[in-house]
């Protein structure tokens, strides 16, 4: 299970469409945080008995109103009825899930913590009372050392008369016009070669017959041979 951290007034968004637990402005949680050696904090959270013991009867309501009890209509079965029919399990499963949609970003603002991405739920320790572990990946921590006595001397490269004579060849290359030429291919010339090949029925050491493809005898191969 992952969760938002939204530092807007509680509540906060619950992106299943579950209920609200709303918390008193200065209501503070009983929670313990560890700092981790991969950069993430763990932290214990200890939910007052009457906080879970709403979350139940919102859970359940909620329950009852997706389900079918005889002689009640949707939603408006008592609490011991619905326990009865879907089990007490149900009802604290979905109420855990209400309780920590809701507190999540609470126990991220009195942690003072910065997040560096969704927290996820890792254990649920008791549930009386209920004991939320949460594990939350941290924002990066980095000190700069001293990094502006780092100095580099710079020492500007002799241009000789072979680097220019270089560098005017490249651009030469570059905006070079090409012609066709009658004479035989040099180095740096593109050759444009028209190659015309069909099968003859017999391999190179004239051993006989062997298999190849067929393909018409007009079948021509195009391409262009840049000589250096």
């Amino acid at each position: 299970m992952q969760f938002l951290h939204n530092r807007s007034n509680i509540p906060c968004y619950n992106p299943a469409g579950l209920e609200r637990i709303y918390f008193r402005e200065d209501h503070t949680l009983n929670l313990e945080k560890e700092y981790l050696e991969d950069h993430q904090v763990k932290i214990k959270v200890i939910v007052d008995d009457d906080v879970f013991e709403g979350s139940k009867r919102k859970a359940a309501r909620k329950i009852a109103k997706r389900t079918r009890i005889p002689g009640f209509r949707p939603g408006k079965a008592p609490y011991a009825v619905i326990a009865r029919q879907v089990g007490e399990g149900a009802i604290i499963e979905e109420a855990v899930d209400i309780v920590v949609n809701d507190i999540y970003p609470k126990v991220v603002d009195e942690a003072e913590i910065e997040p560096f991405g969704p927290g996820t739920l890792e254990e649920i320790s008791n549930l009386e009372p209920l004991e939320l572990e949460f594990l939350i990946p941290l924002q990066a921590e980095v000190e700069l050392g001293d990094y502006q006595s780092i100095r580099i001397d710079y020492e500007p490269k002799e241009i000789g008369d072979e680097d220019i004579d270089q560098v005017i060849n490249n651009l030469r290359e570059r905006q070079a016009i090409i012609e066709p030429v009658e004479r035989a291919a040099e180095e740096s010339d593109q050759v444009y070669i028209i190659l015309e090949a069909m099968p003859t029925g017999e391999d190179d050491q004239g051993f006989g017959q062997i298999d190849k493809p067929e393909f018409p005898h007009e079948e021509i191969v195009k391409f262009e041979v840049q000589l250096f």
